[in-house]
């Protein structure tokens, strides 16, 4: 594989994405060597972090990857050694890169904690940090590696108590350490800056150095280090000189916080020493340390013992005193005579030494600069030159190599390289005309390689034109013009410029193709449906034919164009049905109409109540009731036994209790014990679940017989109440929304704690925000967005799995599953159709594999033969 090769590094992730068994949710970290993923582990059920490893594009791949094998079992392991250290879970090695799968920490970083709270840490937490902190580093030390990245990013607070340490993404096995990775240079040893033999002291000096953050607080620390951080100006080689610098040291801690305790004080210091042989040796020592100092007594001074006199007669004579003022004096002059002669000859070459300084320092930031431009690190490139005008201003005259060696002012090396960025970020952004003027003007300043510029030139020129074109088909298709914007794209795919489309781009291109035929059958159904409606308004029967026509010309279905046919359809048998019952009715056919009513309430039962049926229905019962009641008069006359006549009148007035006749029968006969036999007859109404022949019943009981009045209303309004329920689950198999909401709150306003229509409502309340996550998932899939697809269609089925009812729920889940499953049929598809037209066989194998998986298509099939057969060709190709 080439230096340059871009399987580690062009490839990233997305929500939504699945990477092996884990599914991918936001990202939540970046860093220059990494991007962190929060995601889902559904086979164990839990929350994980993946990190994905950028690399730049210079890396040799087969080396790291072999390196990235070889460490990885070992840095499994290494996270097992101590509750202190986030734990690897995993490695996988993908098409799209290397991940390292990890423990998720739910909680700030200590980088968080001194953001956020720039004051000292308290000391008891502070060294209680350092202290887990030890610990956990104690451990990796002894299985034979250092961390060499320790920074406070890396130190993590779990929001339920302890510490962990993350990202061992730098440390290597000491035997292996020739030549130390680059980790965050602020918190790094000299050995490592001196790329000199390293050991676990170097993590002890880092330790240090986040240990003295801590307890001087923030503010305090930037104080200490304003030397190092008054500008921006290459802070990197400004904290490496720093640390490199052994003559150098931190302020001590009691200048920041004068009650430091001094044993404390000491300590920080030995783990700060730039020499590696003063420090604490080893993390163990540490802790022993701080347990030492921290419990040890304080020492009393020993009182200072008074000089004696010289005894009279001593044969010791005293030396003769110098005059000491003579010697200052002396002194003096001797110094100033000195530094008056030295600062004659000097000061001529200092001020050359330190141009030539500035000069230096200027020329390093220039190659930084022009070192990531040639890494087509165009956006960190840019930042370097604005930041290099900005920093050395009294030396862009100063001469700098530019392309082909040829010499050029930095003044005019840097404007020109920034010229050829910002055409680039203009490029990337889609804005071709921008880019084309500012890669004009980068062409004119010569600086950058013509090959280079006119590279992007030919490129923007190339895209901008396809911008147009695709714009162009856009508006002809809003324009709803869809046969000329098919037209367009149809002569657009037949250019040698389409050809010469990557297949990510050809994809695009398709789409657009989806999209217009989608939005012409969209406006079809509109039109022919428009039609339909006119035509109903006179006859529906040639609205339902003519709406059965157009589908059947289309060969297909369309459900849009179907439900407004069914509608008719329904609406027209609902209508002739009611009209045979009318008609029955004026010829007084009872037992016709009747049965005419009663298929219509079964075809449509809210539009039948609308139009009153049940009550109709009633009354022709009470109606023909009556008469039998009155021929069972006549005929029982003679015998003066009516008890047939009451029953069939009481029937007839249960049905229709405006039969002003059969009350006066009734009044004609009188009635013993009439009043028990209707409470017995609206008991067993009640039963029978004929709520309203039971308020029929109630109220001639309050208005004839003069019933109890508070027993009648409280009979009156449990049948009400029956009947809001009945009319609540008509609402709920009616599948209409708004009614069913309407009916359940009818409900809710008697009884606020009904727990049906608490769940009906609910469970309306849900669906709707199912269905609506997953259109959302739908337009995302229709752009080709899939990593938004495959979201939204998860978030719907984790809505669809709060529902309680199990039947809707499962019928939900499916729905999305089935959905899910589709698109990622097509983005695997189109993924493997992409890497195969690419000649990368091997990843088009891998994501025809996921297709397959999802559905067996004659066009997935078809894809893996040709695969499979590329695959072999090459195997062979390899053996010979």
């Amino acid at each position: 594989m080439t230096a340059h090769s871009t399987n580690l590094t062009s490839i990233g992730l997305q929500p939504g994405d699945k990477l092996d068994k884990y599914e991918v949710g936001e990202q939540i970290g970046a860093g220059g060597l990494s991007v962190v993923w929060k995601a889902f582990d559904r086979l164990l059920d839990q929350t994980v972090a993946v990190k994905q490893l950028v690399l730049d594009a210079g890396i040799d791949e087969d080396t790291f990857r072999e390196r990235f094998r070889r460490e990885a079992a070992i840095q499994k392991e290494l996270s097992q050694a101590n509750k202190n250290l986030v734990r690897v879970i995993d490695f996988v090695e993908d098409p799209r890169g290397l991940f390292i799968v990890m423990e998720y920490v739910d909680g700030p970083s200590l980088e968080n904690m001194l953001s956020q709270n720039p004051g000292p840490v308290d000391l008891k937490t502070a060294l209680g940090i350092a202290a887990a902190a030890a610990v956990a580093l104690g451990a990796i030390h002894k299985q034979g590696v250092i961390h060499r990245d320790l920074k406070p990013a890396n130190i993590l607070l779990p929001k339920d108590g302890g510490l962990k340490i993350c990202d061992f993404g730098l440390a290597s096995l000491i035997a292996d350490q020739e030549t130390p990775a680059v980790g965050t240079v602020r918190y790094m040893s000299p050995e490592l800056l001196n790329a000199q033999q390293s050991d676990a002291r170097a993590d002890m000096y880092s330790l240090g150095l986040i240990l003295y953050e801590m307890l001087v607080g923030r503010q305090n620390f930037e104080d200490a280090f304003k030397i190092v951080l008054k500008d921006q100006r290459n802070q990197a080689l400004r904290w490496m000189k720093w640390h490199t610098n052994l003559k150098v040291k931190t302020p001590p801690i009691k200048q920041y916080v004068p009650s430091m305790p001094g044993p404390i004080s000491e300590l920080v210091e030995r783990m700060m020493e730039k020499d590696a042989g003063q420090r604490v040796p080893s993390m163990d020592q540490l802790i022993e340390a701080m347990r030492r100092q921290l419990t040890a007594k304080p020492q009393v001074a020993s009182p200072v013992a008074k000089p004696t006199k010289t005894a009279v007669g001593d044969k010791t004579a005293a030396l003769p005193k110098r005059n000491k003022v003579l010697l200052i004096v002396t002194g003096m002059i001797i110094f100033w005579s000195i530094v008056g002669i030295g600062y004659v000859v000097l000061t001529g070459k200092e001020k050359a030494a330190v141009e030539d300084k500035l000069a230096d320092a200027a020329r390093a930031d220039y190659r930084v600069a022009t070192s990531a431009f040639i890494e087509r690190k165009y956006a960190e490139s840019a930042g370097l030159f604005r930041k290099l005008l900005e920093n050395h201003p009294q030396k862009l005259d100063i001469k700098v190599p530019i392309s082909g060696d040829r010499p050029s002012t930095l003044k005019q090396a840097a404007e020109g390289h920034l010229l050829y960025c910002d055409a680039h970020a203009a490029f990337v952004m889609k804005d071709y005309d921008k880019a084309l003027q500012l890669v004009f003007k980068a062409a004119d300043a010569n600086v950058v390689a013509a090959s280079e510029v006119d590279a992007l030139q030919r490129d923007a020129e190339r895209l901008r034109g396809i911008s147009a074109t695709i714009n162009a088909i856009v508006a002809e298709m809003n324009k709803e013009n869809f046969f000329g914007a098919k037209r367009m794209l149809l002569d657009f795919r037949a250019t040698d410029t389409y050809k010469g489309l990557s297949e990510a781009e050809k994809e695009s291109a398709d789409q657009l193709d989806l999209q217009i035929t989608a939005r012409k059958e969209a406006k079809e159904s509109e039109t022919i449906i428009e039609v339909a409606r006119n035509l109903a308004v006179v006859d529906r029967q040639k609205a339902i034919e003519h709406l059965n026509a157009w589908l059947e010309e289309k060969g297909g279905t369309n459900r849009t164009v179907e439900v407004v046919r069914d509608a008719y359809v329904a609406a027209q048998e609902f209508e002739l049905t009611l009209q045979q019952g009318k008609s029955a009715e004026q010829n007084m056919s009872w037992a016709e109409a009747i049965a005419a009513y009663n298929k219509a309430l079964s075809l449509n039962r809210l539009e039948a109540e609308k139009q009153d049926l049940p009550t109709r229905i009633r009354k022709i019962r009470g109606k023909v009731l009556l008469d039998l009641g009155k021929a069972a008069y006549e005929t029982e006359k003679a015998t003066g036994d009516f008890s047939e006549t009451i029953r069939l009148v009481n029937d007839a007035l249960n049905e229709d209790p405006t039969l002003a006749e059969a009350k006066d029968i009734l009044a004609r006969i009188g009635s013993k014990g009439e009043m028990d036999r209707l409470e017995r007859e609206a008991v067993g109404a009640y039963a029978r679940k004929e709520y309203e022949k039971v308020i029929i019943i109630w109220t001639r009981l309050g208005e004839d017989f003069k019933a109890d009045p508070v027993k009648v209303a409280a009979e009156i309004e449990k049948a009400k109440f029956q009947i809001l329920l009945d009319k609540m689950e008509l609402a709920w198999t009616s599948g209409n929304e708004q009614e069913i909401i309407a009916a359940c709150d009818a409900v809710l306003r008697i009884e606020p704690g009904n727990e049906r229509a608490l769940l009906l409502k609910t469970l309306v309340t849900t669906r709707r925000r199912f269905y609506d996550q997953l259109a959302v998932g739908e337009k995302h899939a229709a752009k080709g967005e899939y990593g938004d697809a495959k979201l939204a269609i998860r978030r719907a089925r984790e809505i669809a799995e709060t529902i309680s009812d199990a039947a809707i729920r499962d019928q939900l889940v499916r729905e999305a599953n089935a959905r899910a499953s589709e698109v990622e049929y097509t983005d695997n598809f189109s993924k493997a159709r992409r890497d195969f037209e690419n000649g990368k066989c091997k990843e088009a194998y891998g994501w025809i594999g996921g297709a397959l998986k999802e559905k067996k298509t004659d066009e997935a099939r078809e894809l893996y033969k040709k695969i499979t057969e590329c695959l072999d060709k090459k195997a062979k190709e390899a053996s010979q």
